[in-house]
């Protein structure tokens, strides 16, 4: 090979050298110069007018959050969302922003979870947010540690890790306000409950300021384990939370006079303002439902009690829960509902053992 072969060569390959460098440095100041980017900038200033929230996954699971006079509800339950959920996701997406660009390849999609929803196993959750008119979109995909999160917009090449980490879920029962009723313990004069197949009881106190609820009729031959069980059933009420809530099951219609009545889980709550709530509850399989209903009842309000809320206050709760609960049945995790529906016998003392009618000890006749 000739001297000036050589050096052209040899400057070709500086040259090749020095451009993929060249290259390179671009491409790390394009990243350097997005990160810290907002992903949806035209989100934040219209955060006030979105008016729907589409969560869908690629096996077809979708979930609608709605903007309602009233405030957020979940479409596919019409039923009050949790609106500092929505609020807190909605804050997050109008803060996200970029930490650093990935790939570009839609080989490599997979990899981070931002592969389009018709993609074979798609992973990830495409987010769609409206106004009076479509707003944005986005795919959300594998989280990154616990404050990030890899994202795509749909069409578009460039795929992101991201933060604030976004946390999606499309069960819609993930969306509810899961508070049903907050009936505090001193409010409650007393406690009814009847179960299938085992007795009924009712649990009473005379006055709100007394500690400790009694059983109204003692068994015989039966103690409680502890003064405090009946003060269990006026706490069941307070902070009652559900898993999910469906259109209520229709009653089943009596047969005839020899038709046997379906077996019902039932408390009724009474407080010292009047309100008073009763609650039927039903098992399905492994699931527990209750059905709700409230009212005002003036007559058990406690004379000279200066701590009772206004009666208007109470009317306004008792109808508050009757609208939410119309119609409605709601599911309970199963310590909730055995915390309603407790039998009696499980705050009493056991039953002693009974004697053997046969002297253990007179040996048989010899034959």
């Amino acid at each position: 090979m000739s001297s000036r072969r050589f050096l052209l060569l040899l400057a070709a390959a500086v040259l090749a050298m020095v451009g993929a460098f060249w290259m390179s440095a671009q491409r790390h100041l394009v990243r350097a110069s997005l990160a810290g980017d907002l992903i949806l900038p035209a989100l934040k200033p219209a955060l006030n007018e979105i008016s729907r929230i589409k969560l869908q996954r690629a096996d077809g699971l979708v979930v609608n959050l709605v903007r309602e006079p009233a405030g957020w509800s979940v479409e596919e339950r019409h039923y009050p969302a949790d609106p500092g959920r929505v609020r807190k996701l909605l804050l997050d997406l109008a803060a996200l922003a970029v930490v650093e660009e990935k790939t570009h390849d839609p080989r490599n999609y997979p990899q981070l979870g931002v592969e389009d929803l018709s993609t074979p196993n798609a992973s990830g959750i495409r987010l769609e947010l409206s106004a009076a008119q479509p707003l944005a979109s986005l795919i959300v995909g594998k989280p990154s540690g616990t404050k990030a999160v890899f994202v795509r917009q749909p069409g578009a090449e460039a795929s992101f890790l991201a933060a604030p980490q976004i946390v999606l879920d499309v069960a819609p029962s993930a969306w509810l306000d899961r508070t049903l009723l907050d009936v505090k313990p001193d409010r409650v004069r007393d406690v009814s409950i009847t179960l299938p197949a085992a007795a009924p009881y009712t649990v009473s106190r005379s006055a709100p300021g007394d500690a400790e609820f009694t059983l109204a009729s003692m068994p015989e031959g039966r103690t409680l384990m502890s003064p405090s069980e009946p003060s269990a059933a006026a706490s069941a009420l307070a902070g009652l939370t559900i898993d999910d809530v469906q259109p209520a099951a229709a009653e089943v219609p009596d047969a005839g006079p020899k038709a046997s009545p379906e077996p019902k889980y039932r408390a009724v709550v009474r407080s010292f303002d009047g309100l008073v709530v009763e609650l039927a509850g039903r098992k399905a399989g492994a699931s527990d439902y209750v059905r709700v209903s409230a009212r005002f009842d003036p007559s058990l309000r406690a004379s000279g009690a200066s701590s009772l809320r206004p009666s208007e206050a109470v009317e306004d709760e008792a109808r508050a829960i009757e609208a939410r609960a119309a119609q409605r049945e709601f599911q309970l995790a199963a310590f909730r509902f055995e915390g309603i529906f407790r039998p009696l016998d499980s705050m009493l003392t056991p039953l002693p053992a009974q004697k053997s009618p046969f002297n253990a000890s007179v040996r048989p006749a010899p034959r």
